[in-house]
């Protein structure tokens, strides 16, 4: 026999309870969560508008909260609707290109938005953090620092499949070249400050004539997140 399962609406956002009015939560939400889908995940999903006007009907004292959360999106197991990235905005920063014009904090749809995205959800906003920039086989030791592995394996997730600067982004990542590094990096100085500190190691190989032969890579030290950004 089936269990039955019940939707309650309440302020915070939907609920799937049980026959005894206990909440069913999701695949890695805690038990301190009070539903099972917040305004927030709702509201980034391609039923939202449906779900908004059945949300408001049964909780007609309630704010609707459209400020979605996107970092909540991997829980959802949906992708985010390509009208979430209207308009089209500039295209991602090239190296020493002038960002009079864009907007500050970036708009889903500017080049710069994903990357704010990501250096906020990997980094913290009071201290900031640090990212690895260099080969990963020859780093195979930073891979969980890897600034090009960690923002592919975030830029590829299903959530961001609608982004239009997507493609644009993954061919500066899957390209070890010094332009795409500049380019990558003048999109993280447009989000915060950053600095380099060398991170080079020797291969343990030498030269014909001797000389030791070392690895190339560099720390960037990412400052804090910018008010509001």
């Amino acid at each position: 026999m089936t269990e039955k399962r019940f939707i309650n609406f309440t302020h915070e956002g939907i609920a799937i309870v049980d026959k005894d009015g206990n909440c069913i939560l999701r695949r890695h939400q805690s038990d301190d969560d009070m539903v099972t889908w917040t305004t927030k995940q709702l509201a980034l999903l391609p039923e939202r508008e449906e779900l908004k006007r059945c949300w408001e009907y049964h909780v007609p004292d309630g704010t609707w909260d459209e400020q979605a959360d996107v970092a909540e999106l991997d829980e959802t197991g949906y992708s985010i609707p390509a009208s979430f990235f209207e308009p089209k905005g500039p295209p991602p920063l090239r190296q020493k290109q002038k960002s009079q014009g864009y907007s500050r904090p970036p708009n889903p749809g500017d080049g710069t938005w994903i990357m704010n995205e990501f250096l906020n959800e990997y980094l913290d906003d009071v201290e900031g953090g640090r990212l690895f920039n260099g080969k990963l086989e020859d780093f195979p030791e930073r891979e969980s620092e890897n600034l090009r592995k960690l923002l592919g394996d975030s830029i590829r997730l299903d959530k961001f499949v609608a982004y239009p600067w997507r493609e644009d982004w993954l061919a500066w990542i899957d390209t070890s070249t010094s332009s795409a590094t500049s380019n990558i990096r003048e999109n993280v100085k447009f989000c915060r400050d950053v600095t380099n500190k060398s991170a080079n190691k020797s291969s343990g190989r030498t030269t014909p004539d001797g000389k030791p032969i070392n690895l190339t890579g560099t720390w960037w030290c990412i400052g804090a997140r910018k008010p509001d950004w």
